[in-house]
């Protein structure tokens, strides 16, 4: 009986290698056929797709790729990625899974891991993400994943774990944006009020650390009607510093419920997840993941009261983008096969 199970085992294995297919054939197979010509196009960047060192590629299909061609971005995005000169060493991300992965590839231009964070579509409006869906797929059931990236922005996985002979292929409604710097992400959030008073604080220097940083901004109408424009530096400083968590990366996955976060002032915050939102004592989490090149930012409804803090309630379940497969964020590296090069 050994032997044969062993038999069995030898012959599924062969059989894979025997369906398993370059990766440019699997892209065109997989309604990726424009990302695919496109690669093919660069000798250099066809030589590392073709290579070992890639064995997870997210693409684009069709249709995505037509609509960023549009935009006019794409021949100076090419002009920008063929000067690239770093590029990812080793394997990284396997399977879209509900499980919290970081890799360790490494941005070109940056020292620290750029990621990406994938999470299960909801109607949570704290990610502003569509309702939740399920999709067949290898005669399996799966739930559609988001993922977000620079300046808050997502895509959704349309087609997981399509195998070719180097790895998996996940193909995707559109294109990861690279993170940003903390101006550039506060600028096109609508937060640079909130900008305004880091930089008179000084607290601008702080979060620009290379280990990283979890900011909750807030939008400048909450700002504005919050922070009176006769306050001290003094006082401005002790408010935005509970905004402030330092050499932290609070990607939503890490926010389970009742986490403590310590702020630059040195105060504690609660976490509490409530009907599916995210609360940070007080403040609710309106807009979540806007990954940045030296951390992460969160917007929130309010200025964060740290004087009184609500209690955590009783935990029941995780947060509606969280249940059946967990925590599911996926780390990935932007430096990472298309990922480093894609925005």
């Amino acid at each position: 009986m050994a032997s044969f199970a062993f038999i069995l085992c030898t012959l599924a294995i062969l059989w894979q290698r025997v369906l398993a297919v370059a990766v440019f054939e699997a892209l065109q197979s997989s309604n990726a056929g424009l990302f695919a010509q496109w690669v093919e196009q660069d000798q250099g960047l066809a030589s590392l797709y073709s290579s070992s060192k890639v064995k997870t590629v997210f693409a684009p299909v069709d249709d995505a790729f037509r609509a960023y061609n549009q935009t006019g971005h794409l021949s100076q995005l090419r002009r920008v990625l063929v000067r690239q000169a770093g590029l990812p060493s080793e394997a990284g991300l396997q399977h879209v899974s509900g499980n919290l992965n970081h890799l360790n590839e490494q941005s070109p231009d940056s020292n620290r891991t750029q990621p990406v964070v994938g999470l299960p579509s909801s109607s949570n409006g704290a990610s502003g993400v569509s309702s939740r869906q399920k999709r067949q797929s290898n005669n399996s059931t799966t739930q559609t994943l988001r993922f977000y990236s620079g300046l808050g922005n997502s895509v959704s996985v349309i087609h997981a774990n399509i195998p070719y002979d180097g790895g998996l292929i996940h193909t995707l409604d559109g294109f990861f944006t690279l993170p940003q710097s903390w101006d550039d992400t506060f600028a096109y959030t609508n937060t640079t009020s909130f900008s305004s008073g880091l930089n008179r604080t000084g607290l601008a220097s702080i979060i620009s650390n290379p280990k990283g940083a979890t900011i909750f901004s807030t939008p400048n109408e909450v700002y504005d009607r919050s922070i009176q424009q006769n306050i001290t530096t003094a006082s401005l400083t002790s408010t935005l510093s509970n905004h402030v968590i330092p050499n932290f990366l609070g990607y939503t996955p890490n926010l389970a419920n009742g986490t403590i976060l310590t702020t630059q002032s040195g105060n504690n915050l609660t976490v509490k997840i409530i009907d599916g939102e995210w609360f940070i004592n007080n403040a609710k989490i309106i807009g979540s993941d806007q990954i940045c090149s030296y951390g992460v930012a969160h917007i929130v409804d309010s200025i964060i009261e740290t004087s009184t803090s609500p209690s955590v309630p009783a935990y029941t379940g995780m947060a509606a983008t969280h249940k059946k497969v967990e925590k599911a964020g996926v780390i990935a590296s932007i430096a990472y096969a298309f990922l480093a090069w894609l925005l």
